[in-house]
């Protein structure tokens, strides 16, 4: 078990940011797709394979899109949390290094 720990608080403020960078880039990306699925309309035809293959299709699309929304959400909370635990512990380490003059 550590005895110490050791944290740079501005180290975890970039890695806050780095997360907020790519759950932002990956939901523009997303948006992009979904938007880009939509333009392309009815693609699958309206015979029995046409409807079969649609269904499928977007039960498939549906469950990646949910998938990639959670991951946006998974990095902005990640990023939420790397940012306050920067400024927690660098308000402890502000205080811990505090004179007070008696």
């Amino acid at each position: 078990m550590a005895e110490r720990l050791d944290t740079d608080p501005e180290a975890l403020r970039h890695l806050a940011g780095r997360c907020r960078w790519a759950a932002d880039d990956l939901a523009r990306t997303l948006a992009n797709l979904v938007d880009g699925l939509a333009a392309l309309g009815d693609v699958a035809g309206d015979d029995a394979a046409g409807r079969a293959f649609a269904a499928d299709h977007d039960a498939a699309r549906d469950r990646i899109v949910r998938a990639l929304e959670n991951l946006v959400a998974c990095a902005r909370g990640m990023a939420g949390g790397l940012q306050a635990s920067a400024d927690n512990l660098g308000g402890a380490e502000r205080a811990s290094t505090t004179v007070r003059a008696s």
